[in-house]
């Protein structure tokens, strides 16, 4: 399945793959883009269509989706196994831009969190229905999720508990960035090629200690940097974490796709209630965007209700849980208001320093997980250089950074 804004004339697809064969049974058109419908609503809410849209999911759950719910329906709807625009009705205009003024005048009745609200529920509802449509039709219930409406963990949340799906796998670089490896994809399977799965995504740029040590050179008097043995390294971020340090992971290849999975994180403990206010405006953030925890697959089943181990999704941070009651209990910070989160569950051979700092904080505090949110301000990229490191450091985002599992690194104005 693929659903987005726009791309090539369309906004969704519907293929059987098998083998190295991929099979369309169904498309949609742009000017039914549910991708559009979601960018209006985010643009007039005052966010950034086609960026922000996750702030309006987080936004969502505060709010009451059946106050505005019957007016999102009046602009899409499924019919026929189609995902069909009412733009008769005058409410929905296929672009990101530009609402119409009847769209915009029926808003004003509602808050900005029930706008939110109801976007989501029926957003939600669409999907659902649109999918089950041809699970129903098909008797495959194996789903593969691709583009940009997939970067919202809620309606992948939804989308498992669909009758008859088994399993669902959202590629974890859902959006147009993923379109490379699509290509690489689509040129093996010409070949008869079947690729092996992927478990991990660290694809991106690495700094090596060779560019690591000329950075610390040129930032020496502004820095203080202890070389640590490896052993130590997991137990000495535990020993911070319990005095409330927030601190910065930077360690081999970054993240391909748009999420941070450890090598480029910032993370912290789970404790804290108050943190998704003060540490999202350390960072100018938007503060009632939760944070994503991250914890182990032996801890996994203590925190999220029906997660299996096959659930792929969750190493790549692509899909809610609703937390059990011991999560909510322990670690409060990364449960958003609804009783969901987004985690990230790991193996040892996935990341082991990242894995070996939330066991030992198990072990040492009893904390089911950890905090991990990218490494970067609000609006800027996620660090990618020890130089894009270092400079966050100074700006204050993090109060130390762990560098390549080797080096601890501070301001030298700040005792941690």
């Amino acid at each position: 399945v693929t659903l987005d804004a726009s791309g090539n004339f369309r906004s969704g697809s519907i293929s059987i793959g098998k083998g190295t064969e991929l099979k369309e049974i169904s498309c949609n058109y742009t000017w039914d883009s549910l991708g559009f419908l979601y960018g209006q609503i985010t643009e007039y809410l005052g966010f950034k269509p086609h960026r922000h849209e996750g702030k309006v999911t987080g936004l969502a759950a505060y709010g009451d989706p059946q106050k505005c719910l019957p007016l999102m329906q009046k602009m899409i709807q499924v019919r026929d196994g189609k995902i069909v625009s009412l733009m008769g009705e005058g409410y929905y205009k296929p672009f990101f831009y530009e609402q119409s003024e009847k769209l915009k005048v029926a808003l004003k009745s509602f808050s900005r969190e029930d706008i939110a609200a109801g976007l989501q529920k029926h957003f939600e509802d669409v999907v659902t229905q649109y999918i089950q449509y041809y699970v129903e039709e098909t008797g495959v219930g194996n789903l593969a999720l691709a583009g940009g409406v997939f970067a919202n963990v809620k309606l992948n949340q939804r989308i498992r508990a669909i009758p008859g799906v088994k399993d669902i796998y959202v590629f974890p670089h859902m959006g147009d960035g993923g379109l490379s490896v699509g290509g690489c994809l689509l040129s093996l399977a010409a070949r008869g090629i079947r690729p092996s799965p992927w478990q991990q995504v660290y694809l991106g740029n690495e700094s090596n200690d060779a560019d690591v040590r000329a950075v610390f050179e040129k930032y020496k008097d502004q820095i203080a940097v202890e070389t640590l043995n490896q052993e130590e390294v997991a137990k000495r971020a535990v020993e911070l974490l319990q005095k409330n340090t927030v601190i910065g992971l930077f360690q081999g290849r970054m993240e391909y796709g748009p999420r941070a999975l450890g090598n480029r994180s910032i993370i912290y403990h789970a404790n804290d209630k108050t943190v998704n206010d003060w540490l999202n405006k350390r960072m100018h953030r938007t503060e009632f965007m939760p944070f994503a925890p991250f914890t182990t697959m032996e801890l996994a089943p203590r925190c999220f209700v029906g997660w299996q181990p096959s659930h792929v999704t969750t190493r790549f941070m692509t899909e809610c849980y609703d937390c059990t009651d011991e999560m909510k209990q322990n670690s409060p910070a990364v449960v958003h208001v609804d009783g969901t989160a987004r985690p990230q569950i790991i193996a040892r051979e996935d990341n082991p320093l990242y894995y070996d700092i939330v066991d030992g904080w198990h072990k040492e505090t009893g904390g089911l997980c950890l905090i991990n949110t990218s490494f970067n301000e609000h609006e800027h990229p996620i660090v990618c250089t020890i130089e894009d490191a270092v400079t966050s450091l100074l700006g204050d985002n993090v109060d130390c950074v762990l560098v390549n599992g080797k080096y601890f690194v501070k301001r030298i104005a700040i005792s941690v």
